[in-house]
């Protein structure tokens, strides 16, 4: 994540492809932001509660066709895994799972939220920054207007994100030999009193078969930025300490990214 926040971690993707159902869980394991823990900790598998798994009986109500369009699967922040090694077992300690539907149609047919439609025509960021100046001017671009200004954004023409927010794809290209989907995600940023997570992953890389091999985690990685998120209270001067940021990336690095659809992608493709 250096590349993109200044910020030296990783972020690990888990890919659960329901090719039947038409259906994509991205799994993304992304770093605390409180303590200096790591993505994993180290436990005895033993001392989970058996209630606390998710039962194979739980997953059948995902197994509808088509997968994404069903049922309204938002993004959430309530789930974690655990991975096997050979030395034991071990818990994310922070994760955030996303749920998506996947399609391969003409642009003349609707793509709903949450929705990876391949077949889609093409279009920038900035193409469409110039399409919203032209037929909204004098709104703030809802992409980039948040980091210009600090103001919440509203979808336009004003409605809600589960209304108007779409996966739009802005490029074609190949990773090896592999063909390779680049998306954004348009919505807008309208919660200021914590993570903006239903906005899901800004930008990612798509490779049918594989998943999601790259991407942006804006909603995430802007608590950085925020000292009175990272706080603590001293019992001894009744008053909160404020730690330094833990990134130092500026709105103007942020805006480029945005602009320039910047995405850190899986060190196994470099």
């Amino acid at each position: 994540m250096d590349s993109l926040y200044r910020v030296s971690s990783t972020v690990e993707l888990f890919n659960i492809i329901l090719p039947e159902q038409e259906g994509l869980v991205l799994i993304s394991v992304l770093p605390p932001d409180l303590n200096d823990k790591g993505l994993w900790t180290k436990i005895n598998i033993e001392n989970i509660a058996s209630d606390d798994f998710i039962k194979p009986v739980d997953y059948t109500k995902y197994f509808k066709r088509p997968f994404a369009l069903s049922l309204n699967l938002e993004p959430r922040i309530d789930i974690l895994i655990v991975k096997k090694e050979k030395d034991g077992y071990y818990l994310a300690n922070f994760c955030f799972t996303q749920y998506f539907g996947l399609a391969n149609h003409s642009s003349a047919f609707n793509t709903p939220i949450n929705v990876i439609n391949i077949g889609q025509s093409i279009l920038s960021i900035r193409d469409m920054e110039k399409i919203y100046k032209k037929d909204f001017p004098g709104e703030p671009y809802i992409m980039t207007d948040y980091f210009y200004n600090q103001n919440v954004s509203s979808m336009v023409p004003y409605g809600t994100n589960e209304q108007y927010m779409r996966m739009y794809l802005s490029d074609i290209f190949t990773i090896g030999k592999e063909k390779a989907y680049k998306f954004w995600t348009y919505a807008s940023w309208n919660i200021v009193d914590g993570w903006n997570y239903p906005r899901g992953i800004d930008r990612f890389i798509y490779i049918p078969g594989k998943g999601i091999v790259g991407g942006s985690f804006d909603f995430y990685f802007e608590s950085y930025r925020q000292p009175k998120r990272l706080s603590t209270f001293n019992l001894k001067t009744r008053s909160y300490d404020y730690t330094k940021k833990l990134s130092s990336i500026s709105n103007t690095q942020w805006i480029d990214n945005i602009l320039n659809e910047k995405i850190a992608t899986a060190e196994e493709l470099k």
